[in-house]
């Protein structure tokens, strides 16, 4: 019987999530009472990826491919259901998901001109610093696109969208939802399709090392770059701290006028993005601000100048 709904997982060495990513979602949609197939799809791991995801219920490919978005793509062709479910290695759906996904079949069955999915909910194992970050994230839903650690689409606007851009590095979910946009798709969310992200970065370098990487995005040519305030704020405030360090050696009063105003930066967009709250948790998002403007500044000059070796240093942990 050809399945409702096609689960597709992109993997590269996630042997200690996988199981429990392909089973529970196996689970709830079985509960749901779908008929659903889980496609692995394993972009050359070299641990038991593959092996663990094929014991609990998955069909595993095996895709190398040059970005994730051509992974992602790999596993939708592959692929035979009319709703597509995109999940990350380390996304693990909670009780309910499945119920959740029932209205939104019925509503993508009659007028499938939506993308929807939601926020990834935060381990309460992340240190305070980053879960305040990671807490605002996935309780600032706005509308604007779709992760695709938890998208839902169907096959007939997936076609209709053209699929993920292969020549993105990363942020091929943003992109994706930004075309969406222009054919008048909508984008939603429904927080019903409760998920946790077991791969959070749980230290600050971990954090820098992800947000570098995230920025490759905005720096594939000039015109992504040009579009991207993320882009030019980190690039800024980069060079803003690069000036207030050599500041330090030549006029010390320029050093702390340079560093309160890297300070006020990082407060503002920490307040812009997410709001005030209490102070602590404030104090903490600042901080990871900080953390964040200089890794997004830093992503053009290591997309540059050292892609390879950056590339490597990026995957030589889990980020």
């Amino acid at each position: 019987m050809k399945p409702e709904i096609s689960v597709i997982i992109p993997c590269l060495n996630e042997e200690n999530t996988i199981g429990n990513v392909v089973s529970a979602a196996s689970d709830e949609l079985r509960k749901a009472g779908f008929d659903y197939e889980v496609i692995v799809v394993d972009n050359g791991s070299t641990d038991g990826s593959g092996h663990i995801a094929k014991q609990h219920g998955a069909k595993v490919l095996h895709r190398e491919a040059r970005t994730i978005a051509g992974v992602r793509n790999a596993g939708v062709e592959a692929s035979r259901g009319e709703m597509l479910v995109f999940l990350d290695a380390d996304i693990v759906v909670q009780p309910g998901w499945g119920q959740a996904i029932r209205p939104e079949y019925k509503r993508m069955m009659e007028n499938d001109n939506f993308i929807t999915g939601s926020p990834a909910h935060v381990p309460d194992n992340i240190p305070p610093v980053l879960y305040s970050w990671y807490k605002a994230l996935s309780d600032n839903v706005r509308d604007t696109h779709r992760a695709t650690y938890n998208m839902i689409v169907s096959r007939n606007t997936f076609k209709k969208i053209g699929g993920f851009d292969e020549n993105f590095i990363t942020n091929e979910d943003f992109s994706f939802c930004s075309q969406a946009k222009k054919h008048g798709v909508i984008i939603d969310s429904n927080p019903e399709m409760k998920v946790f992200h077991h791969g959070y970065p749980n230290n600050l370098i971990d954090f820098a090392k992800r947000e570098m990487w995230h920025g490759l995005g905005d720096c594939k040519n000039w015109k992504s770059r040009l579009l991207s305030r993320v882009f030019w704020c980190g690039t800024f405030f980069l060079i803003l701290n690069i000036v207030m360090i050599f500041s330090l050696f030549i006029y010390a009063p320029l050093f702390f006028i340079l560093l309160a105003t890297a300070l006020l930066m990082a407060a503002g967009m920490n307040f812009i993005k997410f709001g005030y709250g209490n102070i602590r948790d404030y104090m903490y998002r600042t901080l990871v601000s900080y953390v964040y403007l200089i890794s997004r500044g830093l992503s053009l000059p290591l997309h540059l100048f050292r892609k390879d070796r950056f590339h490597h240093w990026v995957h030589s942990r889990k980020s």
